[in-house]
């Protein structure tokens, strides 16, 4: 019986088949596939260690991190190359790892950890100080000679051919030194600012001095 049922041709049966086929083959091609459960797994894990990631980068060690390497790679404040100087001669230029002596074609040489300094006279040396020390430099970094002061600073460099001198203060005292590391002495009995002193061009040495009040002191080292 079964048998002769299945011969029957049910009429609108192949066309309804038809019709059944299209619509299922529609649905297949239009549904969004699902990833497999591994897949999934190693979704979330990226998303958290991304995550993670974001977290540490937002903290403030993470960011600290962030600009080393961006300094690092060159990143963090990139700027041209220096290949020569827009005039000639030379400059000193200080900055965080100390005191550099740049030349003409633009290379540059560090002098060492000193935080400031000065040209002596047609530029044969440099005076520089760091925190415990007054020195005399050659441009090629070889040093002349040395005075321990503590808390030494704004070292100015003047004179002649033959006869140069630094000022600079220790603390708020200012001092005068001759160019070959000898004669230091005061240059008088009253404090000044913190602030550098400022030489009188042309002969002579006569030197102006910020005192704590503002104003200004003239002496003639000379007179």
């Amino acid at each position: 019986m079964r048998r002769e049922l299945e011969r029957i041709d049910i009429p609108g049966e192949h066309e309804a088949r038809d019709r059944t086929w299209s619509v299922v083959s529609g649905a297949f091609a239009e549904r969004e596939p699902r990833p497999p459960e591994r897949h999934r797994l190693r979704l979330a894990v990226v998303i958290a260690v991304v995550a993670a990631l974001l977290a540490a980068a937002l903290s403030p060690p993470g960011r600290a991190v962030l600009d080393e390497i961006r300094e690092a790679v060159g990143v963090e404040h990139a700027q041209p190359a220096l290949f020569s100087l827009p005039a000639e001669g030379r400059l000193l230029v200080a900055s965080d790892p100390g005191v550099w002596v740049v030349d003409e074609d633009g290379s540059k040489r560090l002098l060492g950890d000193y935080r400031d300094a000065t040209w002596s006279p047609f530029g044969r040396f440099v005076g520089a100080t760091r925190a415990n020390e007054l020195a005399a430099l050659e441009p090629g970094g070889d040093v002349r000679w040395t005075l321990a002061r503590h808390g030494v600073s704004f070292p100015r460099w003047s004179g002649t051919d033959i006869d140069t001198r630094i000022a600079y203060l220790v603390g708020r005292r200012p001092r005068v030194v001759a160019g070959d590391g000898t004669a230091d002495e005061p240059l008088c009995s009253t404090s000044s600012r913190r602030a550098a002193a400022a030489w009188r061009p042309g002969a002579g040495f006569v030197i102006a001095l910020l005192t704590p009040s503002g104003a200004v002191r003239v002496l003639d080292l000379d007179g």
